[in-house]
């Protein structure tokens, strides 16, 4: 499955190794008009995580379906390595909308690769909300 979203994302990835594909998502979201966590979650949703030292990019399918690269975007993408293979820490900040996202990519003991990750959106939408999500990944 890993390869044929990968497949997908080809024009966005540019010269960039795609490094982990990562699933949908389940969590949870604080919404500041009602100041209470509920379960959310992106069924649907896919990242890619690619290129590393000099041009890390993550790209994302959006709900059409469509693959967007968060640079092209209007994301700054910084990869935080530690690891190899695309693990540690990647950092999307979207400067113009103050929308940021981390992702936590570990492996775990079972070998599993999991992506645990944030999005905050403190004036893009209405209301403002925080998000926390788990994702597991593969590579492709």
């Amino acid at each position: 499955m890993a390869a044929s979203i990968v497949q997908g994302a080809r024009s966005k990835l540019g010269n960039r190794l795609p490094l982990l594909v990562c699933g949908g998502s389940k969590g949870v979201a604080l919404f500041t008009n009602e100041m209470k966590w509920s379960s959310d979650g992106i069924t649907d949703g896919r990242f890619i995580f690619a290129g590393v030292d000099n041009d890390p990019d993550v790209i994302f399918q959006d709900a059409y379906r469509e693959f967007i690269s968060s640079k092209e975007d209007g994301g700054m993408v910084t990869h935080y390595a530690g690891k190899p293979g695309g693990l540690g820490m990647w950092l999307v900040v979207y400067a113009e909308t103050g929308v940021t996202e981390t992702h936590n990519l570990i492996q775990l003991d079972s070998g599993q690769i999991m992506d645990l990750w944030t999005v905050n959106k403190p004036g893009m939408t209405v209301p403002a909300n925080a998000k926390l999500f788990t994702s597991f990944c593969t590579r492709p």
